[in-house]
């Protein structure tokens, strides 16, 4: 017997010698978001908002900025 229980959700949480947590957040199997938080520094997040793989970042002038997310599924 099965159920439908949603979409499942799967964090991988990774962390370098230099003390960098990456959190990866997958859904269905599909990675859409990754969470970097430097051992100093602010944390920021990345995301793949056109479902394509690839995670867009925006640039203005010569200063890269990441693409805010506008929601959030869920956090924990």
């Amino acid at each position: 017997c099965s159920s439908d229980h949603g979409p499942e959700t799967v964090i991988k949480i990774y962390e370098d010698a230099a003390g960098t947590q990456v959190k990866e957040f997958f859904l269905n199997g599909r990675m859409f978001q990754i969470e970097v938080k430097p051992y100093r520094g602010r944390s920021y997040i990345l995301m793949d908002n056109e479902g394509d793989g690839l995670f867009e970042t925006m640039y203005y002038g010569h200063e890269p900025r990441l693409i805010v997310p506008q929601w959030v599924i869920h956090r924990w």
